[in-house]
């Protein structure tokens, strides 16, 4: 009973409220699917620009690779 309470408020939205929310999502799936890309790409996805000497996250950004393969 309490769900069903619950959907209550979503059938209520009017269309300009579910085309909103439409928008609101389509623009963070295709964020999230740049930011994916991007990774692949081996993009640089910081937004410090290139002038990583300045950046509190350069450690983070460009973390040194090691060749290290001694398991």
């Amino acid at each position: 009973m309490k769900l069903l309470l619950s959907l209550i408020p979503l059938a209520v939205m009017n269309t300009a409220s579910w085309v909103l929310l439409a928008l609101l999502v389509l623009a963070v799936v295709l964020v999230v699917i740049y930011l994916i890309r991007a990774k692949k790409k081996g993009k640089n996805i910081c937004s410090c620009g290139g002038d990583c000497s300045s950046c509190s996250s350069a450690g983070f950004c460009h973390q040194q690779k090691s060749n290290d393969k001694s398991s």
